[in-house]
């Protein structure tokens, strides 16, 4: 959208007409379709980029992802949206609080289930668990949460006028 105001080829109030018409008629298909994941991630993303984060994290929600699906989706689709707009500092506290909470708690169940395993000798599964817990650790999403923590606290440094590297 901004590459398009920026050449020229589109006014942002344009660009807005078309996004919130888009929307419309996503909005519409959803009726008739209640159940349909790419009309949820595609009102999602039109909320977001029209600044209406609660109607966008509303879609998202209403999509009922469970585990550590969310990681996935939440980084590759919703993470991106809420930092290029800007959200308060608020919101993007409370989506970070989400991923790290996520992967606490299935790291926990994937270590337990591993330890199960051992314990009820059923070796045949510890490959899958070892490879859940790799994948969890390798996450695009927490990398995606670390370094946008990482520059709000930077930012929030600079605002404050502290030197950078100094601690709250």
């Amino acid at each position: 959208i901004v590459p398009l105001i920026q050449s020229g080829m589109a006014s942002k109030e344009n660009i807005e007409h078309l996004l919130v018409l888009a929307l419309v008629f996503i909005e519409r298909a959803q009726m008739e379709r209640t159940v349909s994941a790419p009309l949820r991630l595609a009102a999602s993303a039109l909320y977001g980029l029209l600044g209406a984060q609660s109607l966008a994290t509303s879609q998202f929600s209403r999509l009922d992802i469970k585990g550590v699906l969310h990681d996935s989706l939440t980084g590759h689709w919703l993470l991106p949206i809420l930092t290029a707009l800007c959200p308060t500092e608020e919101l993007c506290r409370k989506w970070f609080d989400g991923i790290v909470n996520l992967h606490t708690v299935q790291e926990m169940e994937a270590r337990d289930a591993l330890f199960t395993t051992y314990e009820q000798q059923t070796f045949s599964k510890v490959p899958e668990f070892v490879d859940f817990i790799k994948c969890l650790n390798q996450s695009s999403t927490f990398y995606l949460y670390k370094s946008e923590k990482s520059m709000l606290e930077l930012r929030n440094q600079c605002i404050l006028g502290k030197p950078l590297g100094q601690s709250e």
